[in-house]
């Protein structure tokens, strides 16, 4: 996890890349915020696969940095992290199949999302510039009080995965 935290960081500070904000509240699986209460993912989700500590080393979930227990909600393709104090975000999206999809605002996102696409949804500054039609991009929150984003991969000008991030 230390190699890929580094790793991603270094490549976001190569690349400088600047798009428009996203909304973390626009932002949904199927009809669960990005932002929501433990019950309220069981509720609509039923009992997670597994319920693990992600021991994130840094960051707004990490259990030694925020001083805080946090717990990793897993389900197929997706991961809700977070607290009962705090709520849980969408941590992870794997768009494995095209079953999965996430909507923001109008737009379905899902394995058949492409780069062209991501920048007509979230601005023309999203770099076409990636190697080999793959890469990665990221886009902040819209809420200038934090510094934290969602990480889009991209494989072959098509989106692959959606992860959370937070500075260490």
């Amino acid at each position: 996890m230390k190699s890929l935290t580094f790793l991603l960081v270094i490549i976001l500070s190569i690349q400088n890349i600047k798009s428009q904000n996203i909304d973390f509240e626009k932002l949904m699986y199927k009809e669960i915020s990005c932002y929501s209460s433990k019950i309220q993912i069981i509720e609509d989700l039923g009992k997670p696969l597994k319920v693990y500590n992600p021991n994130y080393e840094c960051g707004f979930l990490s259990t030694d940095e925020q001083m805080k227990d946090f717990e990793t909600l897993e389900y197929q393709n997706i991961k809700f992290t977070g607290n009962k104090e705090d709520n849980f975000i969408l941590d992870v999206v794997n768009f494995n199949d095209e079953s999965t999809s996430i909507t923001y605002y109008k737009f379905q996102l899902n394995s058949e999302t492409t780069l062209d696409q991501l920048n007509e949804i979230f601005g023309n500054n999203i770099p076409n510039n990636l190697k080999d039609d793959s890469g990665i991009v990221f886009i902040p929150n819209k809420d200038k009080f934090k510094e934290d984003g969602f990480i889009f991969l991209i494989k072959d000008e098509k989106l692959i995965k959606i992860m959370y991030w937070s500075p260490c």
